[in-house]
């Protein structure tokens, strides 16, 4: 049965850093987005070009599902003095929204009770239901 959900994908094929922990199976993702749609609706944006106050806006709006979750997400996309640096550039990131809704209910990758969930793990999960 298909999902009424959607995502948002962000990345920037060029400067994804593919041995971080919070990106194992991205490569995965990309390959084969055809295997997640079905089961989602999923939009690729290429944030190449995306000046940095346009990402630094998009990763505030990932802050309220991760504050709402308890999940930690500050770390997973920058540091602890530069919060979002690498939101959508060296770590992809999934905006995960619920139908009709224009405010993300959840963010990928994460950290939840001190393990990386990544968006090749939540995506699969949803391919497996």
């Amino acid at each position: 049965m298909k999902t009424t959900k959607r995502a948002v994908l962000y990345h920037s094929p060029a400067a994804t850093l593919g041995s971080l922990e919070c990106n194992k199976g991205f490569e995965e993702v990309l390959k084969h987005p055809e295997d997640f749609r079905r089961d989602i609706d999923l939009q690729v944006v290429d944030t190449t070009t995306m000046p940095d106050h346009e990402r630094q806006s998009l990763y505030m709006r990932a802050v309220l599902p991760s504050v709402l979750k308890k999940n930690r997400i500050r770390q997973v996309f920058g540091s602890r003095r530069n919060a979002g640096f690498m939101f959508g550039r060296g770590v992809p990131a999934l905006l995960v929204y619920g139908p009709s809704s224009t405010v993300p209910e959840d963010v990928f990758p994460h950290e939840e009770l001190g393990r990386i969930v990544t968006i090749h793990e939540f995506l699969s999960r949803l391919s497996a239901v």
